[in-house]
């Protein structure tokens, strides 16, 4: 049963990344799968709580896969920031319900459920961030460690949007980044000289 609603989350995601949510309907959704649309119903209320669901499912694997970037002990923090930033500039094909509901999120008729999913994805990410920032830096104060994660957070979605308007190619944006996170780094942490694992 829990496989049959994680399998229209998947039909789901995919149509809305490439339809979005008002040109989506659920006979499609059921026609891709060859089920019918009843079977939705029976796990959904509605197309809404099912584009939540999609959306919601995509955060966690963003939030799943960022997390095991900054857990990565064995690795450098240039590596890890590395993988961080290329993760941001490979947004809109790895995770497009994400990029939409940024996108979405800059438009003056952006409706309130979508900006409640982005404070989601938002104050998840900052936790990992802030959780990192913590591990690498002693003794910083608590609010300066929150404003950092924010602001490192914040910024990073910026790569999503210029990269697709083809304003920066990948390896000039990881190297700027990587620099302006490890600028950043000193100024706001000046314990922090020569950041390593």
């Amino acid at each position: 049963m829990k496989n049959r609603k994680k399998e229209i989350i998947h039909a789901a995601m995919k149509r809305f990344a490439k339809h979005g949510l008002n040109k989506t309907t659920l006979d499609e959704i059921a026609r891709d799968m060859r089920i019918g649309k009843a079977t939705i119903y029976h796990y959904f209320t509605s197309k809404q709580e099912l584009y939540n669901e999609s959306v919601t499912s995509e955060i966690d694997l963003l939030i799943e896969t960022i997390g095991s970037i900054f857990n990565k002990d064995e690795i450098t923090l240039e590596e890890r920031l590395n993988l961080f930033i290329s993760t941001k500039f490979r947004l809109q094909h790895n995770f497009p319900l994400i990029f939409m509901l940024i996108k979405n999120n800059l438009n003056e008729n952006r409706l309130d459920f979508e900006r409640e999913l982005l404070n989601v994805l938002f104050y998840k990410e900052v936790s990992i961030v802030r959780l990192f920032i913590s591990a690498i830096t002693k003794d910083i104060p608590d609010q300066k460690s929150i404003e950092f994660s924010k602001i490192l957070v914040m910024q990073s979605y910026n790569i999503s949007l210029m990269q697709e308007f083809d304003l920066l190619d990948e390896n000039s944006i990881l190297e700027d980044r990587i620099n302006g996170y490890f600028y950043f780094f000193k100024r706001l942490f000046p314990v922090i000289e020569n950041p390593v694992n």
